[in-house]
């Protein structure tokens, strides 16, 4: 046999954690998802629709909180692209 470690020796055992463990996953699973609230609900409908609803037309209204939800739905992705490369090693 060669001297290259087993998949099955190089995974944690029972009480061992990983790098970073469940808590820190939670947390950071955490942090993703007040993100998400705060990117999807709150700023559009505190700032963009409030602050545009009297100022522009619907449709133009519309389209801009249309353009924030997928500038946020880009960024949120790359967040968690990154998180996974970062628990991968």
């Amino acid at each position: 046999m060669d001297d290259a470690a087993s998949p099955s020796e190089n995974r944690p055992r029972d009480g061992e954690s990983a790098a970073g463990g469940w808590g820190a996953a939670a947390v950071l699973g955490g942090l993703v998802m007040i993100a998400a609230y705060y990117g999807f609900v709150w700023i559009p409908d505190r700032w963009i629709v409030t602050f545009l609803s009297s100022r522009v037309a619907a449709q133009t209204r519309d389209a801009l909180v249309l353009l924030w939800d997928a500038a946020v739905f880009v960024v949120l992705s790359w967040v968690f692209v990154r998180l996974q490369r970062g628990r991968a090693r």
